[in-house]
């Protein structure tokens, strides 16, 4: 998902300064070491590790990216009752247990606050935002939102040139992909009335619905995609210095 691992444990190195981000060159969250994550939980209080059983296949282990896509996010709890939210991360047939520093609301939040490309994104929409002559995004408001992309692109392209151009435009359809899956995932929730598959076909099933084609973005929740976009540049890189 992201770029460099930090060698730090946000739960056992809580106190130890970060690694400095630079812009362009994102480090990655703080994973929580193997003493730790024995005890997680998925929001609605039942252990990470029977969900994660009842959808195992019958003849390997249980693995894939998606995984993640669903089973988000997670809360741990150490002995004296202290609950920290985290997010769980599948590769290579492993699970990895990354650190909630920004207070994403879902898992395209996540995606948008700590991927590298989500945050090439961020970060070119948030130089974009600073000049005064960016038009505001607006729920329904077409020109608007079209004039706001064209000036983050124009703004990479004049700084830093076509290369990095190209990683802002692979940010912007990763998020329009995850933001996408994340409606249909919620949409079917809904609809099974459950947050969790409950079989390992059930758990195709739902996987199917990450990454179909779509022509646009719809709202989700009352919230504008590129109303949200802008707010999580904002949130995410309060202050900027452009580089």
């Amino acid at each position: 998902m992201t770029a460099r691992a930090e060698p730090q444990c946000f739960v056992c190195d809580a106190d130890k300064p970060r690694e400095t981000e630079r812009p362009w060159e994102w480090p990655a969250p703080r994973l929580l070491c193997g003493r730790h994550d024995r005890d997680l939980r998925l929001s609605d209080g039942q252990p990470l590790r029977e969900v994660l059983a009842r959808v195992a296949p019958p003849d390997g282990p249980l693995e894939g990216s998606l995984l993640g896509w669903i089973f988000n996010p997670v809360v741990w709890r150490d002995p004296n009752g202290r609950e920290l939210r985290a997010w769980t991360d599948f590769a290579a047939g492993g699970m990895g247990i990354l650190e909630d520093r920004y207070g994403a609301a879902d898992y395209f939040e996540f995606h948008a606050l700590t991927s590298s490309s989500g945050l090439d994104f961020l970060y070119a929409l948030r130089l974009a935002l600073d000049e005064p002559s960016t038009p505001r995004p607006a729920p329904g408001g077409h020109g608007a939102n079209m004039a706001m992309i064209f000036a983050t692109y124009k703004g990479v392209s004049n700084a830093k040139g076509p290369a990095f151009g190209k990683r802002v435009d692979e940010g912007l359809r990763r998020l329009m992909d995850r933001w996408n899956s994340e409606a249909r995932l919620a949409d079917h929730r809904a609809q099974v009335g459950r947050q969790w598959p409950h079989s390992f076909d059930e758990l195709l099933e739902w996987q199917s619905l990450f990454g179909l084609a779509e022509p646009d973005v719809r709202p989700v929740g009352g919230r504008s995609f590129f109303v949200a976009l802008a707010a999580l540049a904002e949130r995410r890189f309060p202050s900027i210095r452009a580089d």
